[in-house]
């Protein structure tokens, strides 16, 4: 799918900041966007993590078909509160 979402370019990769697509993207845009790819407005927002902060491995697997991007969002999702959680204890 991430290579799916880059390829058909139906998103200016040098526009979107993707670190709050919500408040980049206005949701009507998002939603334009994820109906144009086939997908929902929160799948494509989960990809877009993905695809800025996920790893090569977590990318190719998503890729691959072997981990959804639901998945792999939310794994990114726990690893960044655990390294969140790791920090505030050493601040």
């Amino acid at each position: 799918m991430i290579e799916e979402l880059t390829k058909k370019k139906v998103f200016a990769t040098k526009t979107i900041n993707t670190s709050n697509p919500k408040t980049d993207l206005e949701k009507g845009s998002i939603m334009k966007v994820a109906e144009k790819v086939g997908i929902s407005q929160p799948t494509l927002t989960k990809a877009l993590k993905v695809v800025e902060k996920g790893t090569p491995e977590v990318q190719k697997a998503v890729e691959k078909g072997e981990l959804s991007v639901k998945r792999a969002y939310e794994l990114w999702r726990d690893w960044f509160e655990a390294e969140s959680d790791i920090k505030s204890l050493f601040s």
